[in-house]
C-alpha cells in the first residue's frame, strides 16, 4: 500500500512539473517577446500588419495539456493600396497550441478561432479586392530575413495549423451589401491546401450559403477550390427597394413562403474562374406588380454556370437549355443565356409558353387590369436584353415570337358595336324613319387572334393580326408602345347581324366579302375605335358619312 502511494505521490510530481513547464512555455508565448514571435508568425502567414493589444492564459485548456492563449484587441490591416486601415477586427481570438513543438522552436497551432469579426472588404482602383491580395501567398522572405538581438530568426521556424474557425462573422462588401452570421473553418491547413466548410447568411437570415470542399494546392496567382455549394434565397427578405432596382416589378410581392435555391458542383480558381453543373429550384414564388396580382411560379431547371474573379471582381455566366417551369395554370419551357458583371446585365432567352391565363399574366406584369382575357400560347419566342438596372433592362428588349390566344374577351375593344354605331347612324341619314342606333356591348369576344410580333424600341410591333369572333373577323397590324400608345391598321369582315345590317344599308349582297377599315387609337386605359364605312356607302350619302367620321374622330 506504501509503495502505491509512493507511486501515485511521484507521478503527479511529474504532472504537476509537467503542467508548470507546460504553463511557464505557455506564458513566455503571452507576454514579451513570445507574443511578438507569434504575432510576427501570423504576419508572416498573413503578409499584412497584425497588431494584438493583449494576451492572457487559458488555465482551463492549460490543464488538458493543450494550452491556448486569449487574444485580445486583435486586428489584421490591409494589404498596400487600400483605403481602409483594417481588413479585420475583433475583440478576441482563442489559439490553442501544440505542446511539445514548443521545444523544437516550431510553433504548431492545434486551432484558431476568431470570435465574431468584423471584416471590411473593399476594391481598389485597379478593381482587386482586399480578400484577392490577402488570399494569394505572401512573396518568400530574402535570405537575409530580420533576426532577433540572440541572433534567432524572429518568428518560429516552422507554423502550421490544423484548424482556423471563424464565427458568426459580419462582412461588409463592396457595395453596401453585408453578409451576417459567416461560420468558416479550414481544416489542415498546412499552407499548401485545406478543407473548407463555410455557411453564411445573408438578407433577413432565411437566406443562407453553405460551401463544402478542399482549397489547394496554393499557386502564386491560383486559389484552386472544389466542393458542394448550397444557396437558398428567400425573396421576401430582400429590401423592397433593391427588388425594384433590379427586377422592377416581377417580385414585388413574391410571398412568405417563397424560395430560391441552388445546388451546384464547383470546381476551378477563385482567383480565375470557377464553374460547374447545377440545378435550379423555385418553390411558391409569386411575381408580379403587387399581392393582389401574382402568378405562381415553381419547379426545377438544370443549368451550368461559371464565375470569374470571385475574390474581387466578379463577374457571372449562368445557361439554362430544356427547362421547364409552371407558370400560373400554364408552363413555361426554354432556355436562358444570362451574363452579370458589376451592375451590368445582359443575355437572351428563347423558349415557349403554354396554357396560360393571359389575364393573370399580364395583370399581374402591367396596367392596367382586366383589359383581355383568354388562354395564351406563345411559341417560339426569342429576346434579348441588356442593361443597369430594371428599367434600362425593360426598355432593351428586343425580340420576335409568334403568339395566339383562344376563347378570350377584349374588354375596352368593343369592334361590333363601334361598326354597328357608324352604319347605324349612317342608315338613319338615308332612312331616318326605319332605323335605329345599336347600344355598345363594351367588349369583343373572341374565339381566336394570333399573329406576329416584334419588340424594340420600347414598343410592340404586331403583324399578320388574325380575329376570329361570332360577329367578325378582323385582320391588319400595329403598335402597342411601353407607354401604353395604341396605333393599329385593321380590316374587318362583317358575320351574322352585322353583315345583315350592312347589307340592308348599302343594297349590296356582298357586303360579307368587303372590308371595312378600322383605325385603333388612344392608349390602352381608353382607346379609340374609328370604322370607315364610307367605301360601302351610296355616293349620295357621301358627305353624311363624313360627318360621321368626323364625329368618331373627336376627342
Amino acid at each position: 500500500m506504501k509503495k502505491i502511494l509512493t507511486w501515485l505521490a511521484v507521478v503527479s510530481a511529474i504532472l504537476l512539473a509537467s503542467v508548470a513547464g507546460i504553463g511557464l512555455a505557455a506564458r513566455s508565448l503571452v507576454a514579451g517577446a513570445g507574443k511578438d514571435s507569434l504575432v510576427r508568425a501570423l504576419e508572416t502567414r498573413l503578409g499584412v500588419p497584425v497588431t494584438v493589444a493583449g494576451a492572457e492564459l487559458d488555465l482551463e485548456q492549460l490543464l488538458r495539456l493543450r494550452p491556448a492563449i486569449l487574444l485580445k484587441g486583435i486586428s489584421a490591416g490591409n494589404p498596400p493600396g487600400f483605403r481602409g486601415k483594417h481588413l479585420l477586427e475583433a475583440e478576441s481570438v482563442s489559439v490553442q497550441l501544440e505542446l511539445l513543438p514548443l521545444f523544437r522552436n516550431s510553433l504548431l497551432i492545434h486551432s484558431i478561432a476568431v470570435e465574431r469579426p468584423r471584416i471590411a472588404i473593399e476594391r481598389s482602383a485597379a478593381g482587386i479586392t482586399n480578400l484577392e491580395k490577402l488570399l494569394k501567398p505572401p512573396a518568400a522572405p530574402a535570405s537575409g530575413a530580420a533576426k532577433t538581438e540572440s541572433g534567432s530568426v524572429a518568428s518560429p521556424s516552422h507554423l502550421a495549423i490544423e484548424e482556423l474557425a471563424i464565427r458568426e462573422a459580419e462582412i461588409e462588401l463592396p457595395g453596401g451589401m453585408k453578409l451576417t452570421g459567416l461560420n468558416l473553418r479550414l481544416l489542415d491547413f498546412n499552407g499548401d491546401s485545406c478543407r473548407i466548410e463555410a455557411a453564411t447568411r445573408f438578407f433577413g437570415g432565411g437566406s443562407n450559403l453553405s460551401l463544402r470542399g478542399h482549397i489547394g494546392p496554393f499557386g502564386p496567382a491560383s486559389l484552386p477550390l472544389e466542393g458542394k455549394l448550397l444557396v437558398t434565397v428567400v425573396p421576401d427578405e430582400i429590401p423592397a427597394a433593391v427588388r425594384e432596382r433590379e427586377f422592377g416589378k416581377l417580385f414585388a410581392a413574391p410571398g412568405a413562403k417563397a424560395r430560391v435555391s441552388l445546388d451546384a458542383e464547383v470546381k476551378g480558381d477563385a482567383h480565375g474562374t470557377l464553374s460547374g453543373p447545377a440545378k435550379l429550384t423555385f418553390a411558391d414564388l409569386l411575381i408580379g406588380k403587387d399581392k393582389a396580382h401574382v402568378m405562381p411560379l415553381s419547379g426545377q431547371a438544370p443549368l451550368t454556370f461559371s464565375v470569374e474573379r470571385l475574390t474581387s471582381g466578379p463577374s457571372y455566366h449562368v445557361r439554362m437549355a430544356g427547362a421547364a417551369l409552371k407558370l400560373g395554370k400554364g408552363e413555361w419551357s426554354g432556355g436562358l443565356d444570362l451574363r452579370v458583371r458589376g451592375s451590368a446585365t445582359s443575355g437572351s432567352s428563347t423558349g415557349k409558353i403554354r396554357n396560360v391565363e393571359i389575364n393573370e399574366f399580364l395583370n399581374s406584369l402591367t396596367e392596367p387590369n382586366d383589359k383581355v382575357s383568354g388562354i395564351l400560347e406563345i411559341s417560339p419566342y426569342s429576346l434579348q436584353f441588356r442593361g443597369g438596372d430594371a428599367d434600362a433592362l425593360r426598355n432593351s428588349l428586343n425580340g420576335t415570337a409568334k403568339f395566339s390566344i383562344t376563347q378570350g374577351k377584349f374588354a375596352a375593344l368593343d369592334f361590333s358595336s363601334s361598326i354597328q354605331r357608324a352604319t347605324s347612324v349612317a342608315s338613319a341619314l338615308l332612312q331616318p324613319k326605319t332605323s335605329e342606333a345599336q347600344p355598345a356591348a363594351g367588349s369583343t369576344a373572341f374565339s381566336t387572334v394570333s399573329g406576329e410580333m416584334k419588340i424594340a424600341a420600347a414598343r410592340i410591333e404586331l403583324d399578320s393580326l388574325n380575329l376570329e369572333s361570332p360577329s367578325l373577323g378582323l385582320t391588319g397590324h400595329g403598335t402597342i408602345g411601353f407607354d401604353h400608345s395604341l396605333q393599329f391598321s385593321l380590316e374587318a369582315r362583317m358575320k351574322s347581324d352585322l353583315a345583315d345590317l350592312m347589307s340592308r344599308l348599302t343594297k349590296r349582297e356582298d357586303v360579307s366579302q368587303t372590308g371595312i377599315p378600322v383605325e385603333v387609337s388612344g392608349t390602352i386605359e381608353v382607346p379609340r375605335i374609328r370604322p370607315n364605312v364610307a367605301k360601302l356607302m351610296p355616293g349620295t350619302v357621301k358627305g353624311a358619312v363624313d360627318s360621321l367620321r368626323k364625329l368618331f374622330n373627336r376627342k
